[in-house]
């Protein structure tokens, strides 16, 4: 027993092994290489920096600019960027699919870009064709582009240069189809397509939209304006039961306008309607 409580102070009475600590310049250089490889793994320069200075070399942009779109189709300056870049090479399908994929942003600026992208891709190709079975061709492969552009710019003579592209086409139905769908988004264009319809002889069509417009407007110049058209309108299609109840509506609203109240009263006379005309101007005579 004795024998054993001294071995056991023996084993106790000895110094630990002593744990080797790192030295602060260890710390130093470690730290330097783990910084060193995230600055490897991890640049300064991103993947879309990379793309937008990059110059020399169309091909090694477009790498760049195809990995990122790839997960991230919104980003919106490389987009346009690498529509650029293939308008540069001619490389005019892959234009025209990216001009489709802007058009349908929620941001406005971002949808007037691609309107301008579009309308310049467009064009280049459009004047660059001199054979109509070329332009007509061309007209159907862009048809789907040119309505969503069509109808989310608000650029009249815009608008105008593309209905004039699409009347050229052999298919005619595309312009009507066309209008009578800007004819929904704004008054201008219902006129526009009363007017195309009055020079068709489609009287009923356009009678239709004249009475819509009559509704609509609000200043009274152009409410005047539309009123003497559906006048004719009534007349030279002999809409004349319809057209009485049309100047009963309106006739006090131009009751004192010289040029309209000489018209009422002689539709009034060409409808046979003779006491509805002498009444009007008794009207008018008594004020």
């Amino acid at each position: 027993m004795h024998n054993f409580i001294e071995k056991r102070r023996e084993i106790l009475s000895k110094t630990p092994t002593e744990i080797k600590v790192i030295s602060l310049p260890e710390i130093i250089f470690i730290f330097g290489v783990f910084c060193f490889v995230l600055y490897m793994l991890f640049p300064k320069e991103t993947l879309k920096q990379k793309v937008l200075k990059e110059k020399k070399s169309n091909d090694l942009a477009i790498v760049y600019i195809k990995n990122i779109v790839k997960f991230d189709n919104r980003n919106y300056e490389l987009l346009f960027h690498y529509a650029d870049i293939h308008f540069k090479e001619n490389h005019f399908l892959a234009v025209k699919r990216i001009v489709e994929l802007l058009l349908q942003s929620n941001i406005p600026d971002i949808r007037e870009k691609a309107i301008l992208l579009g309308e310049k891709l467009f064009k280049r190709q459009f004047f660059l064709l001199k054979k109509t079975k070329e332009r007509e061709k061309l007209l159907k492969e862009y048809q789907n582009m040119l309505t969503d552009m069509l109808l989310v710019s608000h650029d009249e003579n815009f608008q105008t240069d593309i209905l004039n592209y699409l009347a050229q086409s052999d298919d005619k139905n595309k312009y009507i189809s066309m209008l009578k769908k800007l004819a929904k988004i704004d008054d201008k264009w219902k006129m526009k397509l009363a007017t195309h319809h009055l020079a068709h002889n489609k009287l009923n069509e356009a009678l239709m939209l004249y009475e819509d417009l009559l509704q609509n407007a609000q200043i009274y110049s152009e409410k005047k304006k539309i009123f003497v058209e559906a006048i004719k309108v009534l007349t030279y299609g002999g809409f004349f039961t319809r057209g009485v109840k049309i100047m009963q509506k309106y006739e006090d609203l131009f009751l004192y306008d010289d040029e309209v109240f000489e018209k009422i009263v002689r539709f009034y006379l060409a409808a046979g309607k003779q006491t509805n005309a002498r009444k009007y101007i008794l009207k008018r005579l008594k004020h």
